[in-house]
Formats: C-alpha cells, structure tokens, sequence
C-alpha cells in the first residue's frame, strides 16, 4: 500500500459520515491518482460528495463523482462541494 493511500484511508475511515466532500487533484504524488483515490471514496463512502480537478485534460471521472478543469472560479468549486 502506497504511502498515500494510507493516510487517505486513515482520513477516510476516521472521519467517516462526518465528512461532506473530498477535493483530490488527478495527479498525485505517489502510486496512487485521484481517481484511484475517488474510486475509493465512492466505494466506501457512497454519498461522499467528490470533486476531482486537474489542469492536464479530462480523465476517467467515476460516477457521482464532479470534474472541475484548473483554472476554476472559486465559486464553481464551492457549487461542486456543496452539491
């Protein structure tokens, strides 16, 4: 398991339904990528709201999960978190 993945499981499984949103970048350092991550999110936490932003093109997006292409208004993310 990936040094990334740990901790976004830790923050995950401690903060459990008391969490509204996860923001995660494509790109991440490490083995694991945002989308790797928001399949995560999604499967465990299936109301999870997730929003997913990058600047290098639109990728894989799960379903029930929100794409935002960098640079966004401030607003557009808070609109996808707060949906």
């Amino acid at each position: 398991m990936c040094q990334w993945r740990g901790i976004a499981e830790l923050v995950l499984a401690s903060t459990g339904p008391e969490l509204r949103a996860l923001v995660t970048d494509v790109v991440l350092g490490g083995e694991m990528s945002g989308v790797q991550l928001a399949q995560y999110a999604k499967r465990e936490f299936p109301n999870l709201n997730v929003v997913m932003v990058s600047g290098h093109g639109t990728p894989y997006v799960p379903h029930g999960t929100h794409f935002l292409m960098k640079p966004y208004d401030p607003r557009q993310l808070l609109d996808a978190v707060l949906r």
